[in-house]
């Protein structure tokens, strides 16, 4: 097993520098698996998510997106649909208290206000829009848990839901996903909260069946079960998967730090990093 671990100060700018904002990476790389842990305090770190559209461009990489806010590191959010309704997020997606993205299907979401992201959620909710948007969650449905829903600022979808409460989910059936998506091995993004209330950003690669014959060096991704398993060993309290497959990436200071990342260029055997919808992109606090 080869182990990089990193510890590093964060700071973007001499005047705005969190003398504390300290994270860990981690890099592991273990019988043919790549995975890529960035964990950090949430009251040293701001946490965001953002949404392309800007001058009729709907998607962007993770690494523009980060370069543009000047944003520490980042990955990217939820799924996204093609084709002519390129780029619209096809689940739940709410940023600065505005609704972006609805889902009428009980699947997985993460919720957060940006100034309180100790106070982060995880669930399968449902977006009813009537004379406004109401967000039922269907596991927690405590007054506390449908409070908290209905008024966070930040909201992004994904699926399945993996951990809640420090309970593993096994039955993903209401959520509806292909089984190949949950038993196959696939790139994964995924986002932990710890029993120490930080959080985790975790990115595995994978080498994609069509590509194996033109590279030299194979990478075996996650499946599901796999995936919640390494949750549970870095003791991941609530766990969710966001999108995955090219679209998995992580950058931090500008770089992006797994591989592949993206879709391969036939013509030069180089992977392109896969434009995104959406992204969580975190920022030191001052």
């Amino acid at each position: 097993m080869i182990l990089k671990r990193i510890f590093f100060l964060s700071c973007l700018l001499a005047v705005s520098c969190n003398l504390f904002a300290f994270y860990d990476y981690q890099s592991i790389q273990k019988q043919g698996h790549q995975i890529h842990l960035l964990e950090f305090n949430p009251d040293d770190y701001e946490i965001v998510a953002v949404k392309v559209n800007q001058g009729g461009q709907t998607r962007e990489t993770v690494s523009e997106l980060v370069k543009q806010t000047g944003a520490f590191a980042g990955i990217n959010g939820g799924f996204f649909h093609g084709g002519e309704q390129d780029g619209l997020p096809a689940g739940a997606l709410k940023i600065h208290s505005q609704w972006i993205g609805f889902q009428t299907l009980g699947r997985a979401a993460m919720g957060w206000d940006v100034e309180n992201p100790k106070d982060v959620r995880m669930d399968r909710i449902v977006t009813q829009v009537k004379n406004g948007v109401e967000v039922l969650p269907q596991l927690d449905k405590s007054k506390g848990s449908l409070h908290a829903w209905q008024n966070f600022d930040t909201i992004v979808g994904g699926t399945p839901l993996l951990i809640q409460h420090g309970s593993v989910i096994t039955d993903y059936t209401s959520e509806k996903p292909l089984r190949s998506f949950i038993t196959e091995r696939h790139a994964r993004t995924a986002v932990c909260i710890k029993d120490n209330d930080h959080w985790v950003f975790v990115v595995a690669s994978h080498t994609k069946a069509a590509d194996r014959a033109h590279l030299t060096k194979i990478i075996e991704g996650l499946t599901i079960k796999e995936l919640t398993q390494l949750l549970q060993q870095l003791s991941c309290k609530n766990a969710i998967n966001l999108d995955g497959g090219g679209s998995s990436t992580l950058v931090i200071n500008g770089e992006i730090v797994n591989n592949p990342a993206g879709d391969r260029d036939t013509m030069t055997n180089h992977y392109r990093e896969r434009a995104v919808s959406d992204a969580l992109l975190i920022f030191p606090r001052a």
